[in-house]
């Protein structure tokens, strides 16, 4: 008798992960971010210096067999300033856009679900916060607010949900009328339940891939307000805050040690995660199946 072969089922997370694994490009942006993040989480732990600590007897000094990247203006390691930087800028980017994603997918949700006067208001409000560039306005709040870590976070949060609220409405209209969502409905389920149980677990791709830039885009944000001196306050470092002594001439000229690495970090964390966004477009989305491993 002929023996019939069984294939191994994959679950939707493993086979998603073997795209990615496939995915030479998402595989390297994926191993970059894995690398930036211990390095900002344990990089401290090894320098033997706080990112604090002022030795006015080694000020602006070059990289070193003590100190790696150099010092500052004010003698501390530069590259324990670095790691300390990552852990902020990388939080913020985090923070701010788990903050707008929730302002986002509810007030998109609601929109799409309801829809009249309720979805009126809410997309009015969208197009009067998106006319607008949205930097002259985050320096108009931080101005008022005065640059913190706290601050920061709010002001990319409350400017940035617009986008991802016109996503989650997008998809929960071409959701809403399926059949599924209207068997549920004559199961008795609320709004709630079948917006949580149903719609969003099958408007997760978009969702996911704008998360994904978004973080790059808050990262962005982060360094623009902090080289402005609008961002995070001194002393908390971050690489904005770092980035911000390239102002001095003579900084800017002469120790390269002080901006170029906060810079390099910069652009490879957002490179990063745009490509890994990239990548995770083309695995969700079903048109482009088959190209994950191009």
């Amino acid at each position: 008798m002929m023996e019939i072969k069984k294939e191994k089922i994959q679950t939707p997370f493993q086979e998603s992960l073997k795209k990615i694994l496939s995915n030479k490009l998402c595989l390297v942006s994926l191993i970059v971010l894995v690398i930036l993040i211990l390095f900002s989480i344990f990089g401290p732990m090894f320098t033997g210096y706080e990112s604090d600590s002022i030795d006015l007897l080694n000020m602006l000094t070059g990289p070193s067999d003590t100190h790696l990247l150099g010092t500052d203006e004010l003698g501390r390691d530069m590259f324990t300033r670095l790691a300390e930087g990552g852990r902020v800028s990388i939080s913020v980017g985090l923070i701010a856009t788990l903050f707008k994603l929730c302002i986002g997918v509810l007030l998109g949700c609601i929109a799409g679900l309801y829809g009249g006067i309720v979805e009126s208001v809410i997309m009015r409000i969208v197009d009067i916060i998106m006319c607008f560039p949205f930097f002259v306005i985050a320096l108009c709040i931080a101005a008022i607010t005065g640059p913190s870590f706290h601050n920061t976070i709010f002001i990319i949060g409350i400017l940035g949900w617009p986008g991802v609220c016109r996503i989650v409405r997008s998809q929960v209209l071409s959701l809403k009328n399926v059949e599924y969502v209207d068997a549920a409905r004559s199961l008795g389920l609320n709004q709630m339940e079948i917006i949580f149980r149903h719609i969003l677990p099958n408007a997760s791709g978009p969702i996911i891939v704008y998360t994904t830039l978004s973080v790059a885009n808050a990262i962005l944000m982060e360094a623009s307000l902090s080289f402005l001196g609008l961002g995070i306050a001194m002393p908390q470092s971050s690489w904005g805050t770092i980035l911000s002594t390239a102002q001095n001439m003579q900084i800017l000229q002469d120790c390269w040690w002080m901006w170029i690495p906060a810079g390099i970090l910069v652009l490879s964390t957002v490179l990063a995660i745009n490509f890994l966004g990239d990548g995770l477009s083309e695995i969700l989305d079903p048109k482009k199946k088959g190209r994950g491993a191009d």
